[in-house]
């Protein structure tokens, strides 16, 4: 093969939240959504993965240097990871990344990539294997740049990321011996994503395609299958009628997004608002014939998004709904974007779908973030109110909170929920889940955080305040830092999906007055190098310093 492979797309250029993919304003780390490595992998020695012999300065250069134009092969032992996903070892005291390899291995490999700091380059051929290793199940792995570790036990999938988690934090934010937890799966590793982004094309023959980006290269890799997508997404992608676009239309797009939902035991499929979502008995699940529009209808089943920039006419993608209608029987519905965070226009179905989470229904619109593995993101949900553990008197404040995920499974436990966001489809999706979950103790503000947080930290103060923290992969604002310094709330839980701006941030708070008292992996994206974390922090009791000066 982003999110939201990485590197999924071979024609486009960034994506939004900042160098990353991002869902509206909330995430990056997705795998399906955004380039395969961190920008600042390629300008900075720190971000290697556990290297005994690295004290996190550069290493010195080899005696003997070679250009990108002389690839080479090597024999070499691994004996770490890094953040993107390559084995670590040494050639000719440098430090190397090699993709295709795992850490306790000795593989032949060809060098193709020289930095000052640092090589990079492919497995040829194993000559020692770790235990780890395994088949993969996917044909297209390896060629493929969505999954990274298919030929790693799920289980080492789990102490890799970990131990990245540990030596990252460890070498960007100071802390000698970080109090790590261990950490959690996914309940399924293999077809558990909801939402995958695909670039039409043409294949050799000049039939059509739906590709992700070919690994370490340009190039597009045509996907009839995909290991970590849901099946209802599969067979999505083989049953519609792809050749009915029309071909001058075909070629002037940039995506497709396929989302999926799943049927909600007890719900209709579709209802025309969120509280008629409610379990009762019901007799089918099925929308009415033909194709129909309806804009304030939710529900569940798999939704189409057409992206291009330029416009795209309804005529001609008529033939195309007419057939899809007739061949997809949970088609949610049919849409036009011209760019990915954009509601877009409905040409069949309804635009809005529903996702059970945490035991709550939520809607979440078109264009509005929602982590794209659902059982994995339930055990982050439990991760969340067990350590915040918050009671009757608690002030709960959910920054960066789409459509309310947090905010909302929080809520029944605590005296009053803040929830502060400001991307216009997540705050439309947070208004509706608030009112039809009927919460009088949850106030929305949209606005960025960054503007909420420091009027919030003016005012009165709270005995007993907690802060959740979720931004995009760049991390934290500066301004927002103060104000937590200002607030001082008693404990934040900060839920990240890159480790590097986690581990920058936590050096401000700790500096700040708190202490990381928890931290560990809940697994969104197994068979990736991405990586979701929950952090725990404590106020330190007696003063509070002055906040550090940012980097």
């Amino acid at each position: 093969m982003d999110s939201e492979a990485p590197s999924n797309l071979a024609r486009r250029g960034g994506d939004g939240r900042s160098d990353a993919p991002s869902n509206q304003g909330r995430r990056g780390g997705d795998p399906m959504d955004g380039p395969g490595r961190t920008g600042n992998q390629d300008q900075d020695p720190r971000y290697l993965g556990d290297d005994p012999e690295n004290d996190g300065e550069p290493a010195p250069p080899p005696v003997r240097r070679r250009t990108l134009e002389d690839p080479y092969e090597v024999d070499l032992a691994l004996h770490g990871v890094s953040h993107g996903g390559e084995a670590v070892g040494r050639v000719d005291g440098q430090i190397a990344f090699i993709s295709g390899a795992l850490p306790d291995e000795k593989v032949h490999a060809l060098i193709t990539e020289r930095k000052p700091a640092y090589l990079r380059g492919l497995t040829l051929s194993v000559t020692a294997a770790s235990p780890d290793r395994t088949e993969p199940p996917c044909p297209h792995f390896g060629l493929c740049g969505g999954c990274h570790w298919q030929h790693a036990d799920y289980e080492a999938q789990l102490r890799y990321k970990t131990q990245v988690l540990r030596d990252q934090l460890r070498r960007l934010a100071g802390i000698d011996d970080p109090p790590m937890v261990p950490a959690v799966g996914s309940p399924n590793p293999w077809n558990y994503r909801n939402s995958v982004q695909l670039v039409p094309g043409f294949g050799p023959k000049g039939e059509r395609s739906l590709n992700y980006q070919v690994a370490h290269a340009q190039g597009m890799v045509p996907i009839d299958v995909c290991a970590i997508a849901s099946k209802d997404i599969n067979r999505a992608i083989e049953i519609m009628p792809w050749a009915l676009i029309p071909e001058e239309t075909w070629e002037r797009l940039d995506a497709i997004i396929l989302r999926h939902a799943p049927p909600i035991p007890g719900m209709p499929m579709v209802a025309t608002r969120l509280r008629e979502m409610a379990p009762k008995p019901i007799q089918g699940r099925t929308m009415p014939p033909g194709p129909v529009r309806d804009e304030q209808g939710i529900g569940y089943g798999i939704q189409v998004t057409v992206v291009c920039r330029s416009p795209v006419s309804k005529r001609d993608m008529r033939a195309f709904v007419d057939a899809t209608v007739k061949s997809v029987p949970d088609l949610a519905a049919i849409m036009v974007a011209r760019g990915r965070h954009d509601r877009g226009t409905l040409l069949w179905g309804f635009p809005t779908l529903a996702y059970e989470m945490g035991g709550q229904i939520l809607a979440v619109p078109p264009g509005a973030f929602f982590q794209v593995n659902l059982g994995a993101a339930d055990r982050l949900v439990a991760r969340v109110r067990e350590w915040l553990a918050p009671t009757k008197t608690s002030q709960i404040i959910d920054a960066y909170s789409g459509v309310g995920v947090f905010a909302l499974n929080l809520a029944p436990f605590a005296g009053a929920v803040v929830a502060i966001e400001s991307d216009d489809s997540a705050v439309a999706g947070a208004y509706d889940n608030v009112a039809a979950l009927g919460h009088t103790n949850v106030a929305i503000h949209h606005e960025p955080v960054e503007a909420a947080l420091p009027r919030l930290a003016k005012g009165s103060s709270v005995p007993d305040r907690s802060v959740i923290l979720d931004p995009p992969r760049r991390g934290v604002e500066p301004a927002v830092l103060d104000a937590l310094a200002t607030l001082a709330p008693d404990r934040i839980v900060y839920v990240s999906c890159e480790p590097s701006t986690l581990s920058r941030d936590l050096k401000r708070l700790i500096a700040s007055g708190y202490r990381l008292t928890r931290t560990g992996v809940i697994d969104i994206f197994p068979q990736t190098y991405h990586l979701e974390s929950v952090s725990l922090l404590e106020r330190v009791d007696g003063p509070v310093p002055a906040p550090a000066a940012a980097d």
